[in-house]
């Protein structure tokens, strides 16, 4: 179901804000790592912002939705998962870009409310992310949030200017100063308050399988042979209808250790969810070893995330599972495979 994109009133008022936020340039004296929080007024959950562009590369505000997302911004900080899964953290950004990056979309809002921007970085764009999804256009209760984000971001921000100590220290890890939503009759006040944030708990991800298969490839001698396997997002994007916001494709890709000879492919997309998608990966890769009639002796990971959503797999298959930070073969079977879709 399609939800409602935000009215004229809600785009103005993004609109007003957003050259205040260029005119404070709180990248010139924050880093990223120096989160607030927001509670959102009309849900209560809870946003992180991250202040972008310290180094002038992407000049943004970064809003990240709930504390999941708030430590995968953290783990992609201390370089445990790979950098570009900042696509799948749900979060929403306000950022400054050249005019190549501003949509058709883009530009009917801005022309409705007559606003114009000239020069590099001077082009503000909103968007939302989702996990699996394709950076999006913001619904209105997304624009409703950043409207609130921006505003306590003018507060804040000069702020830690004046006092850098008004945030908490990064060695204290779960403490995070939280701007707190009151009414006061009809009017909505903000107050700062520092509460603990600790990690959620693990998702559990049901991984499925398919009992004919697996017997099937249970049955086979097993090989000497051994794969090189990863998942993960590729360029191509998927939109089931005109309008709605388009899935990443994500590729499953197995390649014969020392031959590099493709064994098989199968491609994926978050639909309905990232986590059905992640819990397919183990049937996907069974059927890719079904299809080649193959039980290899080893499969070769170089991530995490994969080692885990087939270790079950590997385990009733009697398959060893090692991980490697390099994998050669597969990398460039990876680059072939990109580089064809990037055409």
């Amino acid at each position: 179901m399609n939800e409602p994109f935000p009215t004229m009133a809600e785009w103005q008022q993004l609109y007003d804000l957003i050259p205040e936020i260029k005119k404070l340039a709180p990248w010139t004296f924050m880093n990223e790592d120096m989160v607030f929080g927001v509670q959102n007024p009309d849900t209560s959950e809870y946003g992180f912002v991250s202040i972008m562009g310290s180094l002038g590369e992407h000049l943004a505000i970064a809003v990240y939705l709930g504390t999941e997302a708030l430590y995968r911004f953290w783990a992609i900080q201390h370089d445990e998962v790979e950098p570009e899964s900042i696509l799948e953290v749900q979060q929403l950004q306000a950022s400054f870009e050249n005019r190549e990056m501003v949509t058709s979309e883009d530009r009917k809002v801005m022309n409705t409310l007559g606003r114009k921007f000239r020069g590099r970085q001077s082009w503000p764009v909103f968007r939302s992310y989702r996990p699996g999804f394709v950076p999006w256009y913001l619904t209105q209760d997304e624009a409703k949030f950043l409207v609130h984000v921006l505003t306590q971001v003018l507060d804040v921000a000069p702020r830690v200017r004046e006092n850098p100590n008004l945030l908490p220290p990064l060695d204290d890890e779960f403490s995070y100063l939280i701007r707190m939503p009151i009414m006061e009759g009809e009017t909505l006040l903000w107050q700062d308050q520092i509460m603990q944030v600790h990690p959620p708990k693990s998702r559990k991800i049901n991984i499925m399988l398919d009992i004919e298969a697996l017997a099937f490839v249970k049955n086979l001698p097993l090989s000497k042979s051994s794969l090189e396997v990863d998942f993960f997002m590729t360029p191509a994007q998927i939109q089931e209808q005109k309008g709605q916001r388009p899935f990443f494709a994500y590729s499953l890709l197995a390649v014969e250790h020392k031959s590099g000879f493709i064994i098989g492919g199968q491609t994926l997309s978050a639909d309905p969810t990232m986590d059905d998608m992640l819990g397919q990966v183990a049937l996907k890769l069974l059927y890719i070893l079904a299809n080649a009639s193959l039980r290899p002796k080893t499969i070769f990971v170089q991530s995490a995330r994969i080692h885990g959503l087939i270790s079950p797999l590997c385990q009733e298959l009697g398959i060893r599972i090692k991980t490697s930070s390099y994998l050669r073969e597969l990398e460039i079977a990876k680059a072939s495979l990109l580089d064809f879709m990037n055409r």
